[in-house]
């Protein structure tokens, strides 16, 4: 019994099958990378929680701070008391690619505020991206 040449896939078919579906497989398994809208909300929260555990060293590393430098933006001190700090809202828009403002509604201590974060890239620091400025108004 002889196998017919013709009726063979070319060697060169197989292996750009091969190829493609390599590359699928690597596109399906690799995670995404998250815009910058989700990066800053969790990046806005977690410097709330470092506010709300009192740990202002922690939280003056998200304002681009050096790690054991004292001091949080002054408007911010009531919110720094440890304890109390509740989010009751928080949406992130992007300003540009790599930069975010985040707005929140905040309560503590039966007070509510506004704030406005503005996010941008950050080299220089323990985090990738720093709390540029701060807007904290009373509601």
């Amino acid at each position: 019994m002889e196998v017919s040449a013709a009726g063979a896939r070319p060697a060169s078919t197989r292996a750009a099958r091969t190829i493609a579906q390599t590359a699928a497989i690597a596109q399906m398994t690799s995670a995404p990378t998250p815009s910058i809208v989700v990066v800053a909300e969790q990046f806005v929260r977690a410097y709330l929680r470092a506010l709300d555990r009192g740990d202002t060293a922690a939280a003056y590393t998200y304002l681009g701070g050096k790690p054991g430098e004292p001091g949080i933006v002054a408007q911010e001190a009531p919110l720094a008391k440890g304890g109390g700090l509740h989010v009751l809202s928080l949406e992130a828009t992007p300003d540009g690619t790599a930069s975010a403002i985040v707005r929140a509604r905040l309560e503590s201590r039966g007070l509510r505020y506004q704030a406005t974060y503005y996010i941008e890239p950050f080299m220089h620091g323990p985090h990738d991206l720093v709390i540029e400025h701060v807007d904290l108004q009373k509601e």
